[in-house]
Formats: structure tokens, sequence, C-alpha cells
């Protein structure tokens, strides 16, 4: 675990097996951190592959900023990090709002993205931005603590929810949750994803409220792969070995 400046911000980074000659990078989604990979998908992966994980700018140990966290403002801390750890081109696995992130990137950055691997990602049709952007105009925290205790029985202490709201409300206050998914959809929808030529993994929840994205990605996105495991959203903590087993099959192919 490593504390490292990207774009002027203190940014928790862990590298799992550098000297792996193959580099997979792992974007967690909002309100969550690394620790969504660590345990059990990522060493996994580090068996063989250079793994990069890090906590988003006011998630996790990462520092806080006054801009809104859009794909596009994620996406330049992703390339900085990129950057900084001399990695010319990796894999790309972005989760939920890390989804967002990771295409984005491969959008504008593609010389930087070998493969792109996206677990339930969000906001890519109307009735889906819809949903969210309600959320983020109610959010409560308590509620969404409850809703994700019942999803994955993975009971949260107190203390770390007391400290987790209390940041989220500083970086989220002022209706500046809404406004980041607000414009976080004008930004993907304006992407044109059927031009996305490399290959591209997608890993969904059966129940998932946002499979309907996953599908429509398939279609659009060419040789795109719709893989769909057991759970709902929460499927990084659900089913990790799944995601595991998908993603390292989608890499071996890579080196065939």
């Amino acid at each position: 675990m490593a504390t490292m400046i990207i774009n002027g911000k203190k940014m928790n980074v862990i590298q799992m097996n550098p000297e792996g000659k193959k580099t997979i990078v792992m974007i967690h989604g909002l309100f969550t951190s690394l620790s969504v990979y660590y345990f059990h998908i990522a060493p996994r992966l580090a068996k063989k592959y250079h793994v990069v994980l890090y906590d988003l700018s006011g998630h996790g140990l990462s520092e806080s900023c006054e801009e809104l966290l859009t794909p596009k403002n994620l996406s330049e801390d992703l390339v900085a990090l990129m950057s900084a750890l001399e990695i010319e081109k990796a894999h790309v696995v972005g989760y939920s709002f890390g989804g967002g992130v990771a295409l984005y990137t491969a959008m504008h950055h593609p010389h930087l993205i070998e493969r792109l691997a996206l677990i339930d990602m969000p906001y890519l049709n109307e009735m889906e931005f819809a949903l969210l952007s309600d959320a983020g105009a109610n959010f409560d925290f308590e509620t969404e603590i409850k809703k994700h205790t019942q999803s994955t029985s993975i009971k949260i202490p107190d203390q770390v929810s007391k400290r987790t709201m209390a940041r989220l409300e500083k970086m989220f206050g002022d209706g500046k949750l809404e406004k980041t998914l607000v414009v976080s959809h004008q930004i993907l929808a304006e992407l044109s994803i059927t031009e996305l030529k490399m290959p591209t993994l997608l890993i969904y929840g059966k129940k998932s409220p946002y499979l309907e994205t996953g599908k429509r990605l398939r279609k659009e996105i060419q040789g795109a792969r719709l893989c769909i495991c057991r759970g709902d959203h929460n499927i990084p903590v659900q089913s990790p070995l799944w995601i595991y087993a998908y993603l390292r099959l989608f890499y071996i192919t890579a080196t065939l």
C-alpha cells in the first residue's frame, strides 16, 4: 500500500505482483473502495498478473477534491496514475460507476487499454438514469447501508458507517450527488460506443437493475461478450469467484 500524488491529490494505491508481464487496473464504484477487489478477486488474478488497485478521489484512503467525480475527471486521474506507474498499456476493469470511468477512458484514450471489462455498469439508458437520479436526490446513507447488508449479508460496523456517512455528506452535500449523476449521464450518453473496437467483457448480476445496460452494450460494442452471474448489483461481493473466473478466461484468451 502506498500514497501517491496524482493530479495534486493524495491517492491510495496497492500493487500486487509488480513483476507480472501484463497489468490489470481495477476501478471500484461510488461509495465503495478498492476493498471490493482486494480480498478475493485481485489476489487470485495477481498470481499471474500485475494488479493495480486504487481508491477513487474521496473514497477509501484517497484524498477528496472539490471537482465533481464525473467519468471525465476520474478518467484523468486514471491516465495520470498509469503514467506515474509507467504503465504503457493495461487491461482495465471497472465496477458500477467505475465502469463509466473505464468506458470513458477506453473511448478517449484507447491506446492505454488492451482489454476492457465492465462489471454491472449503469448509466446508459434513460430508465436507469431516472432511477439513479431519483436515488441521488433522495439518498439516505443509513437506508443504503441496510440494503447493502441485506444484499450481501455483510454487517458494516457502526463506527465505519458513521465515519463514511460524514465523509459522503461532505463530498456530496448541497445537491452535489444529484449533479454528479446528471453530468455523468450526459458525458456517457455522448460516447459513440458503437465505435469501440477493443475486446470487451460485460459481467452483470442476474437480478441487477442494470442488466438491460449489459444487454444493450453486448449489441452495440462489436464482439462484446456478456456473462450473467448470480446476484444483484453487489456481485463483486456476492459472486467474486465467478467474476474472477470470467476475468481469468478473458485474459487467457488475450495470450492465445
